[in-house]
């Protein structure tokens, strides 16, 4: 492995490091922040036994993102992440080895075509407000996907990769419920998938968890589900509404452990709802986790956030009392 960060030796300079690292055919090869005179020394060295390629906060391009795929031939690891000026990447090509592949945080990223036979895993975080998204054309051995979106809705990049849903193993969702979450009511069924994790940020916009049941229905496998509470400060400033809408009470006959992170309870119908309509649905529940939010700054109203904290758990304690025999509660 060989690794330059924005710490690396000064007294080296930075392209006879590319050239040693090229000489000595490494595998794996990690640059982060601090070198924007390498693009060119890139583009001219060669890298055939290049396995592991992540690219963090440097001055690269689409050119170099493409040269790497196109002249790496057994590359099977890519990460770009935080680079300013790329706009497009496309993994493409019916002889890529490419096995994972993330994109994080590039502004200015407008599309990711990936036809990737080999592909396996596939990390997208947005933060681009030019973007027209996510482009899979082809990627039979895709099995797992997290998706991330600040700017927009996440049924967009969600749609977007319908195509494998069922093949999805592990699902992970961060989504802003500052914004409508169109989650449709009919989509191809998540067959395979096991794992789900839902990050929701910004939980207390008055948004129910309840729109997010589609999701449930439609992944009849699911065995584990984690959920990530976001709130912002002063919750209790913010009046929060229920939603009413009718919710068709699917039964999940594989659903076994259920994590809940960043609980509010007292005081939120947000995620007391959907954590009783869990209970409800999960027929063959094992375990329910409930990690409670202790953050002050969330908590304003409460002097004592012990006293906070202490009837939180009497509540999850009470509504504990409805799961299936033999199912633990954990509280932490």
């Amino acid at each position: 492995m060989f690794r330059m960060n924005r710490h690396y030796s000064t007294s080296v300079p930075a392209t006879k490091c590319i050239e040693f690292a090229a000489r000595k055919r490494v595998q794996r090869l990690e640059i982060e922040g601090g070198h924007n005179s390498l693009l060119k020394k890139l583009l001219e060295s060669p890298f055939k036994s290049l396995r592991h390629l992540s690219l963090k906060n440097i001055a690269v391009n689409d050119e170099l993102v493409g040269h790497f795929l196109s002249h790496c031939e057994v590359l099977e690891h890519l990460c770009v992440c935080c680079i300013e000026n790329l706009y497009a990447v496309k993994a493409v090509g019916s002889s890529l080895r490419l096995k994972f592949l993330q994109v994080s945080n590039c502004r200015q990223l407008v599309r990711v075509d990936i036809f990737a036979p080999n592909l396996v895993e596939f990390v997208y975080d947005s933060r681009s407000v030019y973007r027209r998204g996510i482009v899979l054309k082809h990627a039979p051995s895709l099995v797992t996907v997290s998706l991330a979106e600040n700017d927009e809705s996440i049924t967009r990049a969600f749609l977007s990769v319908s195509s494998c849903f069922s093949c999805l193993h592990t699902l992970s969702l961060r989504m802003n419920f500052d914004l409508e979450i169109n989650m449709p009511q009919e989509f191809p069924e998540l067959t395979c998938l096991k794992d789900l994790s839902l990050e929701v940020c910004n939980a207390n916009c008055g948004r129910s968890l309840l729109s997010l049941t589609p999701l449930l229905e439609r992944s009849p496998s699911l065995h584990r589900l984690k959920l990530q509470m976001r709130w912002k400060w002063n919750y209790y400033k913010k009046q929060s509404w229920r939603d009413m809408q009718k919710i068709n009470r699917c039964p999940h006959h594989c659903l076994k452990e259920v994590k809940f992170c960043g609980f509010l309870g007292i005081g939120s119908i947000i995620d007391t709802d959907f954590a009783i309509y869990l209970i409800e649905s999960a027929m063959v529940l094992e375990k329910l986790i409930v990690e409670l939010e202790t953050r002050r700054e969330i908590l304003p109203e409460f002097k004592a956030t012990d006293d906070k904290l202490e009837a939180t758990r009497e509540h999850v304690l009470q509504f504990g009392t409805q799961l299936p025999p033999r199912a633990e509660l954990v509280i932490i």
